[in-house]
């Protein structure tokens, strides 16, 4: 794509208008910001190939490692922060309850109750990390 193109298109999305409808200067506001700063630092990073003498712009193979970290639409997510949160609750019900009541809380060793949460702490962590390397 050309970068004029991507200028009018970024701008009619960014104002939420038809192309047709762009002032001048809607499109050159983002057409600078694009050459000067984002095309540059997107071309550094081998997102993208940028050729000045066309203005043509070209996706790199790289750019599905994107795909990480911008959530789309239908795509299940994990939700990693209130998982990590349960189990810290959990664990800290038990300890607290061991320190309370005495050991053990519900016939369960206090030992044996801090291994599990390290444990699962571990195998939560190792599923994080392969959902994050998985395409």
């Amino acid at each position: 794509m050309e970068l004029n193109e991507l200028s009018e298109r970024l701008a009619a999305w960014e104002n939420d208008t038809p192309v047709e409808d762009l002032t001048d200067q809607q499109i050159k506001r983002i057409y600078v910001s694009l050459y000067q700063t984002h095309i540059p630092k997107l071309s550094e990073a081998g997102v993208v190939s940028y050729d000045q003498d066309t203005g043509q712009i070209s996706l790199e193979h790289t750019v599905q490692h994107l795909n990480l970290y911008i959530p789309s639409e239908g795509r299940s997510t994990v939700p990693w922060l209130h998982l990590y949160l349960g189990l810290a609750v959990v664990g800290l019900v038990f300890f607290t309850g061991s320190i309370l009541v005495g050991d053990p809380v519900l016939g369960i060793d206090t030992t044996m109750v801090g291994v599990a949460i390290l444990i699962t702490y571990g195998v939560l962590s190792a599923a994080q990390y392969m959902s994050a390397r998985s395409p």
